[in-house]
This record gives C-alpha cells, sequence and structure tokens, in this order.
C-alpha cells in the first residue's frame, strides 16, 4: 500500500515533518482511517454478538 500511495503522491519531506504528515498527508490517509473504523466497528459488533449468543 505505502508504495502505491507514494507513486501516486509527489514525495514530500517525511524527516522533517513526520506528525504532521501522518495526521494531514493528503487522501490516502483518511482512507486508511474510514477502513480501520470499519475493522473497529465490526470487532465491537462481534464482541456483543459473542456476550448476547
Amino acid at each position: 500500500k505505502g508504495d502505491s500511495a507514494s507513486s501516486t503522491t509527489p514525495p514530500t519531506p517525511t524527516p522533517t515533518t513526520t506528525a504532521e504528515t501522518g495526521k494531514d498527508n493528503d487522501e490516502d490517509d483518511d482512507e486508511d482511517d474510514d477502513d480501520d473504523d470499519e475493522e473497529e466497528e465490526t470487532a465491537k459488533n462481534d464482541e456483543e454478538l459473542k456476550e448476547t449468543g
């Protein structure tokens, strides 16, 4: 995933602003965040099913 992101987006100075890029780096990070949220939601649902079932 990292290779494809770097190929589509212009090279950014990572060593200087690592924290900023991690939070605000274009759209790729947003997509990753969405995926993480979905995974978290499914995990919560699974836990609830285990408790009730």
